[in-house]
């Protein structure tokens, strides 16, 4: 039995892979970070590193519908990714010294094959995991892109601001375009663990993008640095500035764990580019 009403990842069939490909996001001016008052007022609590909000001007980009799955990191894999410095760059360091050439929540078999941890359901076949998103480290998302090619590179915090400003704009409704996301989201325990990319219902009206506010976090480019004006909380203050600088880097959304409460746009989550130990996927842009 799975505790506190969630359900396995292994009752989700499916997943809507032909919700694939690229989509065109345009760029806009005044795309607000952080939490403005009106949020702070209405969710009561903003951490330090939220406020006080700022608006940048953020360019068009193209952005995947859906995160790489397992069966596209596999290819990385299987082409000699974690052999590759090239791919790498200043973190191949990082992978040199492993004796395993793949993600951390993966199994390799006698076979050159690969199983899939999960929480509490055991390890998972491809045939199983394989649309389930990647779950992997900022550098191996960096060096996924960088196999890839083609401009291929991972989302910044301004881009994933833009996508929600782009559907607030052409909204039908007043509904907030993340809240909307973040209610049908693979979020707050609803499984335990991560589901088929896309399989739930969860995609932005206009862009069809799917799984921003759930289904593992979301690796962004962006260093996690303050917005002008920050003051360290004073019950906490060292909550966020001992973070601060090019080390550490922002995710968005929640994961399958993340509480309601955290599950907002404003909020800044942060990982070091080789942290291995958090549920975090990408999705590639450029």
């Amino acid at each position: 039995p799975h505790p506190n009403g969630m359900q396995s990842p292994l009752t989700v069939e499916g997943g809507l892979v032909s919700k694939g490909g690229v989509v065109e996001v345009k760029g806009a001016e005044g795309v607000v970070l952080g939490a403005t008052e009106r949020v702070v007022r209405e969710t009561g609590l903003a951490w330090d590193n939220e406020i006080p909000s700022m608006t940048v001007d953020v360019g068009s980009f193209g952005v995947s519908k859906l995160p790489v799955m397992n069966d596209d990191f596999l290819k990385f894999v299987q082409d000699g990714g974690y052999s590759s410095p090239q791919f790498w760059g200043n973190e191949w360091g990082m992978v040199e010294g492993n004796v395993t050439k793949c993600p951390m929540n993966w199994i390799p078999d006698a076979k050159g094959g690969f199983s899939v941890r999960t929480l509490l359901d055991g390890p998972q076949e491809m045939s199983v995991a394989g649309n389930w998103p990647a779950i992997v480290t900022l550098a191996e998302a960096r060096a996924y892109c960088n196999w890839l090619g083609g401009g291929a590179r991972v989302m910044s915090e301004p881009e994933y601001n833009l996508i929600f400003t782009h559907e607030q704009q052409h909204a039908e409704s007043d509904v907030d375009a993340f809240l909307r996301a973040a209610h049908k989201g693979n979020n707050h325990w609803k499984y335990s663990g991560v589901v088929p990319v896309g399989s739930m219902a969860d995609a932005t009206p206009t862009l069809d993008i799917s799984d921003l506010a759930g289904n593992g976090w979301e690796w962004t480019s962006s260093p996690f640095l303050p917005f002008p004006g920050f003051e360290a909380m004073p019950e906490y203050d060292e909550y966020s500035q001992d973070f601060f600088g090019d080390k550490h880097f922002v995710i968005k959304g929640g994961s399958p764990f993340t509480d309601r409460q955290l599950t907002r746009l404003s909020f800044r989550n942060w990982f070091q580019a080789n942290y291995p130990y958090v549920w975090a996927k990408f999705r590639v842009c450029y």
